[in-house]
């Protein structure tokens, strides 16, 4: 079941995509949050990590900037900021919805190449080869 665009990108929150490894999100008027998280590694964001061989564990404080303004610096999250549960659950609907995404676009380019690959081995099976080996032997 997929969620809708329109329940996850309204007046509080919207998904700004990704910029220099971060997933950029909107909640509020102003502030901007940067979450940096692998595509192929899901946190489970509450609970005490470990992390995997190609990704290192998510901590809240160390994983996620806030830009008061789009026009400052980045600064890690405040202990008080980490006490709001909405921003927990608004930033891991966008963050997570959008990784769907990507992984799926990911997959479908994947998916591509590997048809090139087939219609390699469809020619293969069929003996259509041996003529195209012929024509470039005969050129």
């Amino acid at each position: 079941m997929s969620i809708p665009t329109e329940k996850l990108n309204n007046d509080f929150r919207k998904n700004l995509g990704k910029r220099d490894g971060y997933y950029c999100v909107r909640l509020g008027p102003k502030k901007i949050y940067m979450v940096e998280i692998g595509l192929d590694y899901t946190p489970n964001f509450d609970k005490k990590q470990i992390g995997t061989k190609t990704a290192r564990p998510f901590f809240w404080s160390e994983h996620v900037l806030v830009k008061d303004d789009e026009h400052l610096e980045p600064r890690k999250l405040t202990d008080r900021e980490l006490e709001l549960a909405w921003i927990k659950s608004n930033l891991r609907a966008v963050v997570n919805y959008q990784r769907v995404l990507d992984r799926d676009a990911k997959r479908r380019h994947e998916n591509v190449r590997m048809n090139d690959r087939s219609i390699e081995q469809l020619r293969y099976k069929r003996g259509n080869w041996k003529h195209h080996w012929r024509v470039e032997q005969n050129a």
